[in-house]
């Protein structure tokens, strides 16, 4: 149910029991699991699935697939990627290494026209060869069934288009989503929402952000949130929300100019290794006057970005240690629940265990030693 009367932040209609929808503040898609009800009607939620939050899961889907985050329906389609350099497409299944897909290129030379299929096998070539060929297609074909060994494709981390205006209205809804799961009215003039439905605002109320805005106080060598913390400055009248996603990826939006709330610093921050929401103790570092000459502003500070992006460079390394860690940490959150419920110890240990083994199964890994009892409690 609604708790209070809330309106859709896209279209103003009074969201009831009959048309709220839940909305994930962060797509699930690309890990999100928080979820709100204060945000969206059904209809606005669906419309914005296809534009808004596809543009943004597009944008970090490779990262979602590399990571193989969790998500609560389905598993992560296939994401693509083209190499200019090769002039090839690869592909990249959730928990894989990016690979050669299926490839055709057309090459026109005098008196013929070639079609050149690159597959990681021949056979796959000419499954795709039977697949895509026109049917009434008559002329001379050069089947290449070419297997490149050892070949290892890689991805930039840069390589998330920032001044795509529908991305944009993404984070946006971040913002307002998680500010509407606090509990806070957000005025139907406000820049924020002007700016998510299309209307002309003076600037554009998001902006990457060009030094520490979070103090995050977690003694992890290596942290990796997605992380959201909403903020308004003492005797200011500014609402302001941070959002982190990947641990790398950072904006700040202005959700409200003149808001008559409170002051207050809320943050919600969800651990992509172990599959959990945390509390961490969290300082406030950057000052409101830098912050307001960040919106707008698209370009990202690459000795900045390449500090942040530490943590995420380092589980994209160690992928098999980021598996085992998770299965361990859902494990291990079973096995309390169980306890909890009054099942002996030792088959709540047992069906812990298997519970991580199957985790990891998919990744070709194992787990050898296991003990559940020593890690909880």
């Amino acid at each position: 149910m609604v708790k209070e009367k809330f309106d859709c932040i896209f279209c103003g209609l009074p969201l009831t029991d009959d048309n709220y929808s839940d909305e994930h503040v962060i797509p699930n898609a690309i890990g999100g699991h928080l979820v709100t009800r204060n945000a969206t009607c059904s209809n606005c939620n669906s419309k914005s699935g296809y534009t808004i939050d596809n543009c943004l899961v597009n944008n970090f889907s490779l990262l979602a697939n590399a990571l193989d985050v969790p998500r609560d329906r389905g598993q992560h389609p296939d994401a693509y990627i083209y190499d200019e350099k090769t002039d090839r497409k690869l592909i990249l299944s959730p928990g894989k290494n990016v690979a050669l897909a299926p490839n055709i290129r057309v090459d026109k030379e005098e008196g013929r026209i070639s079609f050149n299929y690159y597959a990681p096998t021949r056979k796959e070539a000419e499954k795709y060869l039977k697949k895509n060929m026109p049917k009434d297609f008559k002329g001379a074909v050069d089947l290449v069934g070419k297997k490149i060994e050892g070949e290892r494709y890689s991805f930039s981390l840069l390589n998330v288009t920032y001044n795509n205006e529908e991305f944009l209205k993404g984070i946006v809804k971040i913002a307002l989503c998680y500010t509407r799961h606090l509990g806070l009215p957000i005025n139907v003039s406000s820049i924020a929402r002007s700016f998510l439905r299309g209307e002309g605002t003076k600037l554009i109320p998001v902006g990457t952000v060009r030094s520490n805005v979070i103090n995050l106080r977690d003694p992890s060598p290596y942290p990796l949130y997605h992380g959201i913390f909403l903020f308004k400055y003492p005797e200011k009248s500014k609402l302001i929300v941070y959002i982190m996603l990947f641990q790398a990826f950072e904006f700040i939006v202005l959700v409200d100019e003149d808001c008559e709330i409170d002051d207050v610093c809320k943050g919600y921050l969800w651990n992509i290794v172990s599959a959990c929401s945390e509390s961490h103790k969290v300082d406030l570092v950057a000052d409101l006057d830098e912050i307001t000459t960040w919106f707008g502003e698209q370009e990202i500070r690459s000795e900045h970005f390449s500090k942040k992006a530490a943590s995420l460079v380092f589980w994209l390394n160690h992928r098999d240690d980021l598996w085992i860690n998770r299965a361990i940490s859902i494990a291990t959150r079973h096995f309390i629940k169980r306890i909890d419920m009054g099942i002996e110890r030792k088959v709540a240990e047992e069906e812990a265990k298997k519970l991580a083994q199957k985790a990891i199964l998919n990744y070709g890994l194992s787990i050898q030693e296991l003990n559940i009892s020593q890690k909880s409690r």
